[in-house]
């Protein structure tokens, strides 16, 4: 919604692949009940940062490069790395895992995303090994953008014509609780489907932007071994 001429209620949209990431793992058993597991891996910038749509900056007509949010990927080549350790209690699986991401350089449009560091605790009940639900604590860092798309900029005294063209306004911490649910084909877990449904139970974000309500993933895994 604008106050802009023509642009009274108007949509903008982006799709495509974004980034790629390409990673290594190796896990560590170190007793009967619990492992260590270890990754490593690059994110490739294979999403593209020049996506462009008709916004209010310059009248109706025109295609104009669409903020940092609606683009596609980082244009950097990330580094990423996670380590994790998980532990069976009785019948509980009992996890703690931490992760990151590592921006490297600034990218074509003079700017970079902000790192993202993350650590969690888990617990997920794997009593009935085809049913496996859990909970899930996260709590997640986000730094802002450095640098600026200066595309994005108008010739105005305020010259970021909307917060989402500020890259101060990107980034900032939460912690979320979690609900996980993990289904499996056999008691060896070859074939796997998991899902997780996130809260946020405490958000301090980097200036003005708007707020998660929730999140919900999905994956499936298959071993080949």
């Amino acid at each position: 919604i604008s106050s802009v001429t023509g642009f009274d209620d108007f949509t903008l949209r982006s799709e495509g692949i974004g980034d790629i990431a390409v990673s290594v793992a190796h896990q560590h058993i170190i007793t009967e009940s619990s492992s260590v597991n270890v990754s490593v891996g690059l994110l490739i910038p294979t999403g593209a940062i020049d996506k462009a749509g008709d916004t209010p900056r310059n009248g109706v007509g025109t295609l104009e490069r669409l903020p940092y949010s609606m683009q596609l990927g980082s244009g950097t080549l990330d580094v990423s790395g996670l380590a994790s350790y998980s532990r069976r209690v009785n019948h509980f699986n009992l996890g703690v895992s931490t992760n990151a991401v590592i921006r490297t350089g600034y990218n074509d449009n003079n700017y970079r995303l902000g790192n993202n560091f993350s650590a969690s605790a888990s617990t997920r009940y794997v009593k009935h090994a085809k049913l496996q639900p859990g909970l899930k604590l996260t709590y997640r860092n986000v730094q802002s953008i450095q640098g600026r798309d200066e595309s994005l900029l108008v010739a105005a005294p305020f010259e970021f014509p909307a917060s989402i063209t500020d890259p101060s306004n990107y980034g900032g911490t939460s912690v979320n609780t979690g609900f996980t649910l993990k289904l499996c084909q056999d008691a060896r877990c070859k074939l796997s489907i998991a899902a997780e449904y996130d809260l946020p139970i405490y958000q301090n974000l980097n200036g003005v932007q708007p707020k998660t309500k929730h999140a919900l993933s999905l994956a499936a895994t298959w071993k080949l071994d």
